[in-house]
């Protein structure tokens, strides 16, 4: 029996919603718990915290600049703290529905689409405000250009890109089995 007979959701997409995806959820979390500085430095080119050297594509010591940040006690973000502890626990939420839900989902694949539209719909909205966030509508009406984006910039829109890409393929069934299957004791699901 090949892996297609056995379970109708393709093992890339087992591997990369069920592994991969909910641990870069959880990496947000743990940012916007721990270290929201850093967090809003990656996601965002305009954050007062954000060096005026990192904007611009530089080695990897862009990802683990210095930043204000400190923790818990991140006075910098005191007013807008509540925000991101909410965003955080949002993450985890996202990374729960991902790690568990589809777990017990198992083979239905009805919900692996549903479950995947949704996260598809997070991330056209993600794009949207990241268009915003980089283009002309940026902070005092200054966009930030490819040319510009730090090596954080390339990596985050990789992987929403890349993610929203899979999600996309599960919404529109791409190599998904659907159809009446048999169980191990035989009865038809």
């Amino acid at each position: 029996m090949d892996d297609a007979e056995k379970h109708p959701i393709p093992l890339f997409y087992r591997i990369v919603l069920l592994y991969i995806e909910p641990l870069f959820a959880l990496n947000g979390a743990f940012l916007c718990l721990a270290s929201p500085s850093h967090f809003l430095d990656a996601v965002s080119p305009h954050h007062p915290v954000a060096n005026a050297s990192s904007l611009a594509l530089a080695p990897s010591a862009a990802l683990s600049h210095s930043s204000s940040s400190h923790g818990n006690g991140d006075d910098a973000l005191r007013n807008v703290r509540i925000l991101t502890d909410m965003l955080g626990i949002m993450q985890l939420v996202f990374a729960f529905n991902l790690a568990v839900t589809l777990r017990v989902a198992g083979t239905q694949t009805k919900i692996w689409r549903v479950m995947c539209a949704g996260m598809l719909l997070s991330d056209l909205l993600h794009i949207a405000v990241s268009v915003r966030e980089y283009g002309a509508g940026g902070v005092g009406g200054q966009g930030v250009g490819v040319g510009a984006w730090r090596l954080t910039d390339w990596i985050n829109f990789g992987i929403l890109i890349g993610m929203g890409v899979v999600r996309l393929g599960a919404v529109l069934g791409i190599g998904i089995h659907e159809g009446e299957r048999k169980d191990h004791k035989g009865k038809i699901s």
